[in-house]
Formats: structure tokens, C-alpha cells, sequence
């Protein structure tokens, strides 16, 4: 008696990737207008991490290490596009206004870090097992 296990599930590494910087750059887009007109909110900066991640790891069928490095460099192009939108108030610096603690912490450094985690390792079915998706 032999057992049959399930087929490999082959990865579409170019649709992950395709994947992973659309929904990067969308997101970083909604970051920089709700930034422009309301406030930065570091969840919003770690959903674009997760967003990009979660995307490329769905349409890429599986997770890799390939997909999360591309996952991540997505998430911060996308992070400092969503940040040119942002302007610092009448005579700020936008270097000194867009390099605070908060931004290395939650936007340059947390959210591409989700955004491999999310489809580059396993942690990424954990990060999935949040999100109203794939349930």
C-alpha cells in the first residue's frame, strides 16, 4: 500500500513578484494620501509591508526567499513613494521631517522586514492566519 501525497504546487515566481510590487505600491500610495491629509500611522506603514508579502506569496503560489527579498524592496520603494506625497509643514526640512525614529522603525526598516517574512519564510502563513483571507 502506498500513499499517495499531495502534487508539488509549482511556484509562478514572476506573478509573486508582479504581485508583491503592485500591491507595495498601491498600499504606499494610500500611506502617503492618508499621511497628506490625516496622519502617519505606523499600522498602515506595517500594512504595506504584509500587503506586499502577502500578495506576492498568493499569486507566487509558495513561499522563497527570492520572492521575500523582492517582496521587501518592493515594500520600501512603495514606503518612499507614498512618502514623497507627504510634505513637512511651511519651511521643513522633508529629509529631517521623513527620518524620524518612527520612519526607520515602522516604514523603512518593520515594514519591508514583514514583507519578507510574509513571503519569504514560513512566518508568513502566520502573518496570513490574521488576515481575513484564504480562511
Amino acid at each position: 500500500m502506498s500513499e499517495e501525497s499531495a502534487p508539488e504546487v509549482q511556484q509562478d515566481l514572476m506573478k509573486g513578484i508582479m504581485a508583491a510590487a503592485g500591491a507595495a505600491l498601491v498600499v504606499g500610495l494610500i500611506y502617503g494620501v492618508v499621511g497628506m491629509f490625516v496622519n502617519e500611522f505606523k499600522w498602515l506603514a506595517l500594512a504595506t509591508g504584509a500587503a506586499s508579502g502577502v500578495a506576492g506569496v498568493t499569486f507566487g503560489k509558495k513561499y522563497s526567499i527570492p520572492l521575500g527579498v523582492a517582496a521587501a524592496v518592493f515594500t520600501l520603494i512603495g514606503m518612499i513613494v507614498g512618502k514623497l506625497l507627504i510634505q513637512p509643514g511651511e519651511g521643513g526640512d522633508w529629509v529631517a521631517y521623513h527620518t524620524t525614529l518612527f520612519d526607520i522603525m515602522f516604514c523603512y526598516v518593520g515594514a519591508p522586514a514583514l514583507a519578507f517574512i510574509a513571503a519569504g519564510t514560513q512566518g508568513g502563513d502566520y502573518v496570513k492566519s490574521y488576515l481575513p483571507i484564504n480562511r
